[in-house]
């Protein structure tokens, strides 16, 4: 079957049960970025990083009275990485992305199982990473009741390694996936409650994490706090404090973890609005014994704590946390064009061994171009003036004096079908 006869037959199958909608999407975004100083200080003797990387994927969405079932491929590459005549992908980036289904049980209640994106409030705690090409994703089985004022989500998680080309392991429970908080089980309740004018979420969750040495031991972290929104005319008010107690993936007992936020923004005219926010993640301090390092887990962390991604991106982690205090600015140039700006002050939760708490202070300046409705161009410059105290928590005593970091964006979103 050719695709024009392929893509004619979805048509007539899709009008012919005219109860069931079928969609399919894309997504290419390929992103430049020159990299001078971003993650980390970039030392004096090390050269620019400059690099372009590409997100495609392709999703197909069927949905009729019964259920509705989404699949999602993609492939993330970095122009280069394969030769002009390749056989196979150089570093095997073409996935599975999401592949989920949704059943309806009764009136406001379903279930959804498979890889899906878990995402909740402002993603502090869990989150799709959106801006990273690879996104992320969870397999797990979901119970959901959504009203029109009450929703509450229970997901819960069991991973196992794969044992041979028919699926797991035959014997044995041992997962030893590890990195980026990877667990064997995972349990959480999420509920949210709609007001008039605000909205308050409840989550509790629960990671159990495997020893690596092929025991059973499973050392659980419970995360668990609120979230809160108030939109009242022009003024936008949001709050998180969560707590952390239980063991990390290393074993090592958490105690008196936390985190809080606070943050308001006052539209001051039709096109401009400005913001004021501080959060305070609490870390550990290498005097006590005690460990009251916060992890963030599967949060979408680039867009907290600054765009350079020097906190909590992959790094920072049970370690000595962050104070991080922000203004911000957005100015909407036309219907189409947004420039916004933010500026952060970054001091550290518990001392350094020199004493030293700050660690800098940063510039994000983003424009966002929606050029047509399935076409965006985004671009950006961050720059970083770190401190002494910066140079002594990236173990860099020699770093350049100039660290920034620019990037433009295409995201195209074409509908096939």
């Amino acid at each position: 079957m050719t695709f024009k006869a392929l893509i004619t037959f979805v048509l007539l199958s899709s009008t012919t049960y005219s109860f069931s909608q079928v969609e399919i999407t894309g997504e290419f975004r390929p992103r430049t970025e020159y990299r001078n100083g971003f993650n980390t200080l970039k030392k004096a003797n090390e050269s620019v990083g400059f690099g372009t990387a590409l997100r495609s994927r392709i999703n197909f969405k069927f949905k009729n009275e019964d259920f509705e079932t989404y699949l999602s491929i993609q492939d993330v590459s970095v122009f280069g990485e394969n030769r002009p005549l390749k056989t196979e992908d150089s570093n095997n980036s073409f996935a599975l992305f999401e592949a989920w289904a949704k059943i309806g049980i009764t009136n406001g209640l379903s279930t959804k199982i498979g890889r899906q994106i878990i995402a909740y409030d402002n993603e502090r705690i869990l989150g799709a990473a959106r801006w990273a090409q690879q996104g992320r994703t969870h397999d797990a089985f979901l119970l959901q009741h959504n009203s029109e004022k009450l929703k509450i989500d229970l997901g819960l998680a069991y991973n196992q390694d794969h044992g041979n080309p028919s699926g797991f392991q035959s014997t044995g429970n041992y997962f030893s996936t590890t990195g980026a908080f990877s667990y064997k089980t995972m349990q959480y309740l999420w509920l949210n409650k709609q007001f008039n004018t605000s909205k308050i979420s409840l989550l509790v969750l629960n990671n159990g994490f495997q020893e690596q040495n092929e025991s059973s031991a499973i050392y659980n972290l419970t995360t668990y706090g609120t979230y809160f929104e108030s939109n009242i005319e022009k003024f936008k008010l949001t709050l998180h404090a969560y707590g952390q107690s239980g063991k990390n993936p290393l074993g090592t007992k958490i105690s008196k973890a936390y985190v809080w936020n606070v943050e308001g923004n006052y539209k001051t005219s039709d096109k401009t609005s400005w913001g004021l926010g501080m959060e305070v993640l609490s870390g550990k301090d290498s005097n006590t014994a005690e460990n009251t390092a916060f992890s963030p887990l599967y949060g979408s962390n680039h867009r907290h704590n600054g765009l350079l991604d020097y906190f909590y991106v992959g790094n920072h982690i049970n370690t000595i946390g962050l104070k991080d205090i922000h203004i911000s600015t957005q100015y909407d140039i036309n219907h189409k064009t947004t420039l916004s700006a933010k500026g952060l002050y970054f001091t550290a939760d518990k001392k350094l061994p020199s004493g030293d708490q700050f660690l800098g202070t940063e510039i994000d300046l983003v424009l966002t171009h929606q050029w047509k409705p399935s076409i965006a161009i985004k671009s950006g410059y961050s720059q970083l003036f770190a401190s002494k105290g910066m140079e002594e928590l990236k173990n860099n005593n020699s770093p350049q004096k100039t660290q920034n970091w620019a990037w433009i964006m295409l995201t195209l979103k074409p509908k096939f079908l």
